[in-house]
């Protein structure tokens, strides 16, 4: 059975609360910097993550197709449901109800949902509902 959502429905909490944490120096990943004196101010999380509290969500990624794209299984996704997107942006939708990340192709007006690796793309009938419900921003995920 298709599940349904809403954007403003009990399904979803918006993510409204800040966090502020230290910021503590830079880590190079390759040779130290002359800018190495400078120092950042504390990082509230909230305001880097999540410029649009009322539209954004997490969604825990499940799966595997996305992994050419850098996202993988168990990876959480900041979404943005108030980003316009556009021809080739990785977005999360619903289609006929359940939710999934894809890049989405328009080619010959139609949609395409485009994994990676192996997995075909899904070419979106006419008798299919797919709704673009935002664009991951952000994605987390623990090293």
């Amino acid at each position: 059975m298709a599940k349904r959502f809403d954007k403003k429905g009990s399904l979803f909490k918006p993510v409204n609360n800040s966090l502020i944490i230290p910021f503590k120096n830079i880590a190079h990943a390759g040779f130290p910097s002359p800018a190495d004196d400078y120092l950042e101010q504390d990082i509230d999380l909230k305001k880097l993550l999540i410029p649009h509290p009322a539209a954004t969500y997490l969604f825990r990624v499940k799966g595997h197709s996305m992994e050419t794209f850098g996202v993988h299984d168990d990876d959480i996704l900041v979404v943005d449901a108030s980003v316009k997107t556009k021809n080739g942006d990785i977005v999360l939708g619903a289609l006929d109800g359940e939710f999934l990340v894809k890049q989405m192709v328009r080619r010959d007006g139609h949609i395409v949902l485009v994994s990676g690796g192996d997995y075909p793309p899904i070419l979106i009938k006419d008798m299919q509902q797919f709704e673009v419900f935002g664009r991951p921003m952000w994605l987390l995920r623990k090293l």
